[in-house]
């Protein structure tokens, strides 16, 4: 067991995003091209360790799936180099891991399906920072799920050994989790890895990365910190278990492209690119997804801000689909191309797409259907540019009521249509209304997106333009500073959004009490 390891996330949107990355590596299929760069990247990482070198080498020689817990418990370079992938969701290692992530699980639920099944307390002993440890103590009740692969025993005084040492920054912790294998339901995989590991006398409890657990107590026993927790089934959370089983159907659709619209919808545009650039080198022009793959592409640059960029892959893909006949990907390209329309405020064109794809979804899936309702918010945000205020409305209305009939409550699409509604209120100077709808829409996305999403930012910007027409610029401040913040964090220093964050702060500050005018560009419509 290794006391490096950061123990866990509380369960929010970034956990949500976290499971479906997870999800997306385990299904995505492993080429050779993968696997030469997973030995050039170890390789290079231990260049002049002759020791990992040298285990390197039996590895590249002698792996099969059936051993993947094997190698994982010599604590080598293969243990070394996942865990700490997992900790900070390096894509760029998960990506060439996921062969060795997919035959542990796989080799983790063949010896649960094994194995006996009687409750148990397992143990792991682990020095902790105070500031890990008092996220904990706040935490007491809640649900916490493990960003790497969690290694227990069931010998509570080998755990305690880990944690023998002291260390003047750390705190001595140990973990007591019970569980019960009858509460089977939806969980993550576990087992016994005794006879598989390495380490025989252990006596190992594995659990697969991002396990639910609930945290029942906290308490001290002399110099250790015991932490009592209880493994949890899929049931753990009623709305983000169905939230989360409908995002993974969502991503499905995507098969091969999956773990890119994972990244996509999480706001991880750069890594998101870089996976798709990955999938042009591996899909040939005649592949059935190349054009899925274009419009794909296509859509990162446009949350980029590379609008031009964006247009010609769309373009590109809109006529591949018409040589494939394909009527949905016509479709969806003809609202996406609208969207690029809307941005180059072509508005008219705009509206002239999305007429053509509301009506192929229409023929195509019926009323009530996501793609409809995407139609109507996107008609919506354009007629709201055109200041036809009341025909805005009614399409927010439609899509936010299709919406709320086929999504669960906290879909961050429900988010958008709200924030959108919020838009109009604010433009018909009924500031306190739309603070309510902007503040809606910030709980769902708190609990549906990773809190550093684009989409966050720009509720919290949209909030300070209210409470600066409310007077409030002190307020005002507050929330265009967190937009802000995430921008910088999120977006290019030449992003329009980032740049129309900042002068919007920069005018508060210059005219703190005074009211001036805000017009509709200084606002952000979420597609």
């Amino acid at each position: 067991m290794s006391n490096e390891e950061r123990s866990s996330t509380n369960i929010n949107g970034g956990f949500l995003h976290f499971q479906l990355l997870i999800d997306a590596l385990l299904r995505l299929h492993y080429r050779q091209t993968s696997r030469d760069e997973f030995f050039n990247l170890c390789k290079s990482e231990y260049e002049g360790n002759n020791v990992e070198l040298s285990i390197l080498r039996q590895f590249e020689e002698s792996y099969t799936p059936e051993r993947a817990l094997y190698w994982y418990t010599r604590h080598s370079f293969l243990y070394r180099m996942l865990n700490k992938a997992l900790r900070v969701q390096n894509i760029d290692v998960l990506f060439l891991f996921r062969f060795f992530m997919q035959d542990l699980y796989q080799q983790l639920k063949n010896l649960q399906q094994e194995q006996n099944r009687t409750s148990m307390r397992v143990y792991r002993g682990q020095l902790m920072s105070k500031k890990e440890l008092d996220i904990l103590k706040k935490s007491k009740g809640q649900f916490i799920s493990m960003n790497s692969f969690l290694s227990t025993s069931l010998n509570r005084q080998k755990s305690l050994s880990f944690v023998s040492s002291e260390h003047d920054d750390l705190y001595r912790v140990l973990f007591e989790i019970d569980v019960d294998p009858h509460l089977s339901d939806g969980m993550k995989p576990f087992a016994n890895i005794s006879s598989e590991s390495q380490f025989e006398n252990e006596q190992e409890i594995l659990f697969m990365i991002a396990t639910i657990f609930r945290l029942v107590d906290i308490h001290q026993e002399k110099e250790i910190t015991v932490i009592q927790m209880e493994l949890c089934n899929g049931n753990y959370d009623h709305d983000m278990k169905l939230l989360f089983e409908h995002m993974q159907m969502e991503n499905e659709e995507y098969k091969c492209l999956s773990l890119g619209h994972t990244l996509r919808t999480a706001g991880m545009y750069d890594k998101a690119e870089q996976f798709f650039n990955r999938m042009l080198n591996e899909l040939a022009d005649d592949h059935p997804l190349i054009a899925d793959l274009w419009s794909s592409i296509g859509l990162v640059k446009r949350a980029k801000g590379e609008v031009e960029i964006s247009y010609q892959w769309l373009n590109k893909s809109f006529k591949k689909y018409e040589q494939m006949e394909n009527r949905v990907g016509l479709a969806k390209c003809l609202q996406d191309l609208g969207n690029i329309h809307q941005m180059r405020r072509e508005l008219n064109q705009a509206i002239d797409k999305y007429s053509q794809a509301l009506n192929i979804f229409k023929e195509l899936f019926g009323d009530q259907n996501k793609s409809v309702a995407n139609c109507l918010n996107n008609l919506g945000v354009t007629y709201f540019e055109q200041r036809k205020f009341t025909e805005a409305v009614q399409y927010y209305m439609d899509a936010l009521n299709i919406r709320k009939r086929i999504f669960p409550h906290t879909h961050p699409d429900i988010a958008r249509a709200l924030t959108n509604l919020g838009n109009a209120c604010f433009f018909n100077d009924e500031y306190d209304r739309a603070l309510e709808y902007f503040e809606k829409a910030l709980d769902i996305f708190k609990v549906s997106l990773p809190s550093g999403h684009p989409s966050i930012a720009q509720t919290y910007y949209n909030m300070g333009l209210t409470y600066l027409k409310k007077g409030n610029g002190q307020k005002a401040l507050v929330f265009l500073s967190r937009a802000a913040s995430i921008h910088r964090n999120t977006l290019s220093p030449d992003h329009p959004d980032l740049h129309r964050c900042i002068n919007t702060i920069d005018y508060v500050k210059q005219k703190y009490n005074k009211q001036g005018s805000i017009h509709s560009t200084n606002f952000l419509t979420l597609f």
